[in-house]
């Protein structure tokens, strides 16, 4: 990323990163209630991001970025967007990383019993096994199946078991060659003495913050609103003070996606590609490299059981 920087600025080029919850209603919601001064100054900020145990079997153990050496660290392969919005909301550097993680569920260990290497060869927990790969057959298993096999909503379901008998997502989930990470925790250190801690598992679903303030906490996420009743709580500090609740209209069907980020990236990609000030570009590769160096240095921290300082990754 370094050298993309570099050759950009030699050949005056501008390169926009698709970090694409910048671009969402209900993020940058949050963005300008901390800008208004709502919760006074930001403390201390907790993240989370539930990859969801399908999600997790299908990308990233069965899946492109199921092994590091052929593609990249989780952090930087699934939170990528997690560390962005940390370095967005909290508008400071950071400075320092500490990380634990592992690979805990999805290993050889906890395969049912007498479970082959393929699903398609007989496995006795057909049917009741969560990860069973017949289960891209049904409806919204196709759904997934669609991003990596291009006929799954027309193909017959001998089509489909067909193709998973050579295909990696036939696999069973338990005896793959994966190797990332199924639950991360990060601990950051920003200017200012600001902290945050950072949370990525497969075992939950949707993205969840909390942010700490002087003058209050704002609490909220992804999926909140089913529990809610809406997007965001926030409770000021003092005696008996009424929580604010607030609700984030977030458009739906066509362009979607990520809650109305990839709709809210094309609306101003026009923009951020041709305005007069390049500075001014939301999620410009300047200010994406910060969030890449906090994933890279969230790894080495892992793996080598110690707080890495930003600044020594880019002597």
């Amino acid at each position: 990323m370094l050298a993309v920087q570099a050759a950009a600025r030699r050949l005056g080029r501008r390169v926009v990163v698709c970090h694409v919850l910048r671009y969402t209603p209900f993020y940058a919601k949050v963005e300008a209630l901390l800008r208004s001064g709502l919760l006074g100054d930001l403390v201390t900020a907790n993240l989370i991001e539930g990859v969801q145990p399908w999600h997790q079997a299908h990308s990233f153990v069965r899946g492109h970025w199921g092994v590091e050496g052929r593609s990249s660290p989780m952090i930087l392969a699934k939170s990528c967007h997690d560390m962005d919005l940390l370095a967005w909301l909290i508008g400071r550097p950071c400075l320092s990383v500490a990380s634990h993680g592992a690979l805990s569920h999805f290993t050889a260990a906890h395969a049912p019993e007498g479970a082959p290497a393929r699903c398609t060869d007989g496995c006795p927990a057909a049917g009741r096994c969560l990860y069973d790969a017949h289960l891209y057959a049904k409806p919204d298993g196709r759904r997934w199946l669609g991003m990596v096999y291009d006929r799954a909503q027309e193909a017959t379901d001998e089509e489909i078991h067909g193709w998973l008998r050579t295909s990696p997502w036939g696999r069973c989930a338990f005896r793959c060659d994966n190797d990332v990470v199924d639950h991360q925790v990060l601990a950051l250190r920003f200017a200012g003495d600001i902290t945050a801690t950072f949370t990525m598992t497969a075992f939950d679903e949707g993205r969840h913050l909390e942010l700490f303030g002087t003058k209050g906490v704002l609490r909220g996420g992804a999926f909140v609103k089913k529990q809610l009743g809406c997007d965001l709580v926030f409770t000021p500090h003092g005696w008996n003070q009424p929580s604010e609740r607030i609700t984030v209209e977030t458009p739906t069907g066509g362009y979607a996606g990520h809650g109305g980020g990839d709709a809210g990236l094309m609306a101003t990609l026009h923009a951020e590609l041709t305005g007069a000030n390049a500075n001014a570009m939301r999620t410009s590769l300047e200010v994406s490299i910060q969030s890449h160096l906090m994933a890279f240095a969230a790894e080495a921290a892992r793996k080598e059981s110690r707080t890495v300082v930003l600044e020594t990754m880019v002597r």
